[in-house]
């Protein structure tokens, strides 16, 4: 037997779940390009894609700032427009790829890299013999609606920002807090639904709060620093630092859309009105309702014993993005896909049939919302009250890890396993 193979196959017992992980991905990428056209092409690809990318393509890098003056409605954020330019700098589109191909190569790239991302997530928590965790969720995350459904949609991939939410989780347990905000800042930037791992970090950053130590005190900051490097390219092509940064992030962020509470509340009947007035009443109450919602969440998880915060706190990983989606304005329909993504996380690391199920219904809702809900429930409400019955039993799941014997006793060294 040569050196070369001997090698080879001693890497291959050493290393089999990797070896497995990267034949899973070659395969997925078969099938990929196989269902590359299930849907056809409408929606933003038609109306919005096509002249944006041809605008890049025609006037190049300076048309990352002009084409907010333009007659196209571009109101992404400039890093879009500045990954476009790449595209069309070296050819590949549309000299390569067609337009959907390139779009859908851009979600492929974000998709593998989460997916690697969530294997080392897990990972975190397990030795080299349990490296099938870390291998059922790695290869799960290139299978679930979050992923899956983005790809074949054909827009502007919602994974670029869940890449980004999920480096920063990983970073925090690996207790890189300054780069775990930096990645978070960078999500934001990217699409704004980042912010639906903050209140995962902020109950965390509570508890350092209780340390004398200013350095993680200030990381938060980090953040912005992560906001404001990603908007460089527009920057550099010409937008001014407000342009750049925090109009065109606003300006998007304010768009009206009643889904969550307000779709509740308006339920598409006449018994309420809501004329520009009336949303902005209802919309401040139901921001008023989230903070009191985690605030309450918050006050269960610091009184959780040692052995309980870890699984505590992952209950809210998972509720968070949903509580947000129902509360915050400018929400469409699959905003808040994280919260399918972070229950596979859990699940990965907490393989019981508690967690399959809050893995199973999370996916399946994100499923449902990337087909508008209309094929499963008549009414278009009905989503809702499933999604606000889940997050009430994941609530309650926290309060019964609360031990009343030890309510009141100083936890602030508490520590994540």
């Amino acid at each position: 037997m040569s050196k070369f193979r001997k090698c080879f196959i001693e890497s291959i017992k050493k290393n089999k779940y990797q070896y497995i992980y990267v034949l899973f991905i070659i395969l997925w990428l078969f099938m990929i390009v196989s269902i590359r056209n299930v849907y056809p092409a409408k929606g933003d690809l038609v109306w919005f894609q096509t002249d944006w990318w041809n605008y890049i393509k025609d006037h190049g890098f300076s048309g990352i700032k002009t084409i907010y003056d333009s007659e196209f409605l571009a109101d992404y954020t400039s890093i879009w427009y500045f990954i476009i330019y790449i595209f069309t700098k070296f050819g590949i589109y549309p000299g390569i790829l067609t337009l959907s191909a390139s779009i859908k190569s851009i979600a492929v790239l974000f998709t593998i890299g989460s997916s690697i991302v969530i294997y080392f997530i897990v990972d975190q928590f397990y030795d080299r013999k349990k490296y099938i965790n870390s291998l059922m969720g790695g290869v799960s995350t290139l299978l679930i609606p979050p992923f899956l459904a983005d790809i074949l949609k054909t827009n502007l991939t919602d994974s670029s920002y869940m890449f980004f939410a999920l480096l920063a989780l990983l970073c925090f347990f690996k207790k890189k807090r300054f780069l775990m905000w930096f990645f978070v800042g960078v999500g934001i930037y990217f699409k704004a639904m980042a912010i639906y791992v903050i209140p995962f970090f902020a109950i965390y950053y509570l508890f350092e709060l209780r340390k004398p130590c200013m350095r993680e005190l200030f990381a938060p900051v980090f953040a912005i620093f992560g906001f404001i490097v990603t908007a460089i390219p527009g920057m550099v092509a010409g937008l001014s630092f407000l342009e750049a940064t925090f109009e065109i992030f606003f300006n998007r962020s304010a768009v009206r859309t009643e889904n969550g509470f307000i779709n509740l509340i308006h339920g598409g009947n006449a018994f309420v009105s809501l004329d520009d007035n009336n949303y902005k009443f209802f919309q401040v109450y139901i921001l008023i309702a989230m903070i009191i919602i985690f605030l309450c969440i918050f006050g269960m998880l610091l009184i959780l014993k040692k052995d309980m915060i870890l699984s505590g706190t992952f209950n809210l990983l998972i509720i968070a993005p949903m509580i947000c989606w129902l509360c915050m304005p400018a929400q469409r329909e699959s905003y808040f896909a994280l919260s399918g993504v972070f229950s596979l996380i859990v699940f990965s690391i907490y393989p019981t049939i508690k967690r399959f199920i809050m893995f199973v219904i999370s996916n399946l809702l994100v499923w449902l919302s990337y087909l508008a809900f209309i094929p499963i429930f008549n009414s278009g409400t009905t989503y809702m009250y499933i999604m606000i019955a889940f997050i009430i039993f994941v609530i309650w799941d926290i309060f019964t890890m609360i031990d009343p014997k030890y309510i009141g006793k100083d936890n602030k060294d508490l520590k994540y396993k």
